[in-house]
């Protein structure tokens, strides 16, 4: 599923935003962070700091 694998991303590699949204196919960042953050209730910069413990 798409959500996991951008989750799995964010956490586990150092890549942009848009290298992220690119690599699964989304047509630009902005779309993916709105889908990540409709999907996820916070936006994947949110996130992946959360996961980190950043």
């Amino acid at each position: 599923m798409v959500i996991q694998k951008a989750c799995r991303l964010l956490i586990e590699e150092d890549k942009s935003m848009a290298q992220i949204a690119e690599e699964l196919d989304f047509s630009d960042q902005f779309y993916f962070t709105k889908y990540f953050k409709r999907k996820m209730h916070m936006p994947p910069s949110a996130y992946r700091r959360q996961m980190r413990g950043n």
